[in-house]
């Protein structure tokens, strides 16, 4: 059971969340997830997230929720809360 979930809520933004992903991944302190919330996007976030991140938990969901909607969404999925 990891420690941390790093939540990267993402909305039309595949070019940013490679970057964020790599960014956390480079973190000294490793006992952590990741789980990228798609907001619906349309960009392809989803497709480039399960393609080069395949160890990342994706939650697509079917529309945006906004920001916080998000962000609650991958909280609710994250191990270090005690979600199952």
């Amino acid at each position: 059971m990891p420690k941390v979930s790093v939540v990267v809520a993402s909305f039309e933004h595949a070019r940013f969340v490679r970057q964020s992903i790599e960014s956390v991944l480079k973190q000294s302190f490793q006992d952590f997830e990741i789980i990228v919330t798609d907001d619906g996007s349309r960009d392809g976030t989803a497709e480039a997230v399960r393609s080069a991140f395949p160890e990342v938990r994706l939650i697509a969901l079917p529309e945006n929720r906004g920001y916080a909607g998000g962000n609650n969404a991958g909280m609710r999925a994250s191990l270090a809360a005690g979600a199952r």
